[in-house]
């Protein structure tokens, strides 16, 4: 449970005054790919399932989104939200996901948010993504038939009834602007409701006619995901993508918001392939007057910073501790420019700084559960041969190959083990460690 001090500081910290955490189980609808509903998608792991038998209305008033209303109301998020709470015992007020409802407005009858996420139509294959949210994906690295929506006709018309009351319509993917069933949903918004903010979260390499008009006759804002600020790592991670395809496109959806009146974020995914880059992020953003967003990946792990060894860690914090954010452009508000190095300062100082205590903390403990050297080889001894060249090589190896191989084995009960050090000889056997270790 949270202490009265960690809710007050988030109560401070907040641009609203509300006796309520998080608003989303009041105001919120996400719909995904996989015809799960849920308040926000860090509850889809207790969702409510959509079919064409419960109307929305029903699936707006059911027992788990009551539940969950019930908890917010006594500061629980124990039982429904425990990332949100581990966010604010860390004081990481930046990156609580709360404070994405917190001005929506709340109706006991309807929401006044509803999240989409109907199809997995997409163009590119990101390297963190997957199936569910990439078709490329699904059918080229996956292997697997198209993934059909849930969601039919009868879904569109029920939504009718709850477009009057929305105050905001966000729009995922896939990729929006190729998802066909989310245009006549559009055009249903800008007749019904033609003042709802249609946020679309889009990886900005689809413009063309068609999306030039829908953008100049709906009150559309724009969330574009970039990833890499050079050509090379832009296209290393969003596989299918054209870096000069997408500066272009850039360059008319900046001026289209900026003379529309119109939100343009810039939404990054910091990763093992990209960090050093964050900075250069920063400093460009700032140039363009537009605002910037550091998402966390947690998986894959294998590209997640969080994930990385203490030693990698300090590297990163470090680097990006001493980068250089440029002073403010003349061209920049300094609402904006406050922002951008406020989440700037929140990702290097808040989430990669407590991402390094949390990694110490359990080498820590890790380090003090792992055998020493001599039982080590007693542990491993009955799974190889007495003569196998694991046991003339692990006494040379040093301490931090000697420790990732224990944690390796100890944490996989010997799984790395027997099975794949039998057939290995002294050469193989080095190289594996070596990738063990520089993995880590």
């Amino acid at each position: 449970m949270l202490t009265k001090q960690e809710i007050s500081a988030y109560q401070k910290a907040r641009s609203v005054n509300s006796n309520k955490l998080c608003h989303a189980p009041f105001t919120n609808l996400y719909f995904n790919t996989e015809g799960h509903v849920a308040v926000c998608w860090l509850t889809f792991y207790n969702p409510v399932v959509y079919d064409e038998s419960k109307s929305l209305k029903d699936i707006w008033h059911d027992v788990k989104f009551q539940s969950i209303r019930e908890h917010i109301g006594r500061d629980d998020l124990s039982k429904y939200c425990q990332t949100c709470e581990q966010h604010l015992k860390q004081g990481n007020h930046v990156n609580l996901l709360a404070k994405a409802y917190d001005t929506a407005p709340a109706d006991v009858d309807y929401p006044s948010i509803i999240e989409f996420e109907l199809e997995n139509t997409c163009n590119l294959a990101c390297t963190m993504c997957n199936g569910l949210l990439s078709s490329t994906i699904r059918k080229d690295r996956e292997g697997k038939p198209p993934l059909k929506s849930p969601y039919g006709k009868k879904f569109r018309e029920n939504l009718k009834e709850f477009i009057p009351h929305l105050s905001e319509a966000r729009f995922n993917g896939g990729e929006p602007f190729l998802i066909q069933q989310y245009w006549p949903i559009w055009e249903d918004m800008m007749v019904i409701n033609p003042a709802v903010k249609m946020t679309m979260a889009t990886n900005g390499s689809v413009l063309n006619s068609r999306v030039k008009d829908v953008l100049t006759r709906g009150n559309i804002h724009l969330n574009i995901s970039m990833d890499g600020f050079s050509k090379e790592t832009y296209e290393s991670i969003r596989v299918g993508g054209n870096f000069e395809r997408l500066m272009k496109n850039l360059d008319y959806f900046i001026a289209f918001c900026a003379n529309h009146n119109r939100t343009l974020c810039i939404m990054v995914n910091p990763m093992r392939q990209n960090w050093w880059e964050m900075p250069d992020f920063v400093n460009w953003v700032n140039t363009q007057n537009i605002r910037i967003w550091f998402n966390s990946i947690i998986k894959p792990e294998d590209q997640s910073i969080w994930a990385l060894s203490p030693e990698k860690l300090q590297e990163v914090y470090d680097t990006l501790n001493a980068a250089t954010i440029n002073h403010k452009p003349s061209l920049c508000s300094q609402e904006v420019y406050e922002h951008n190095v406020s989440t700037y300062t929140n990702l290097v100082h808040n989430q990669i700084h407590n991402w390094l205590i949390d990694a110490r903390r359990q080498e820590e403990s890790s380090s003090d559960s792992l055998p020493t050297d001599k039982n080590f080889v007693a542990l491993i001894r009955p799974h190889l041969p007495l003569n196998h060249d694991f046991f003339k090589l692990f006494p040379r190896l040093k301490d931090e190959q000697k420790k990732a191989l224990k944690k390796a084995i100890h944490q996989q009960n010997v799984v790395f083990s027997a099975a794949q050090m039998e057939d290995m000889h002294q050469k193989a056997l080095q190289e594996a460690i070596d990738t063990l270790v520089a993995s880590k």
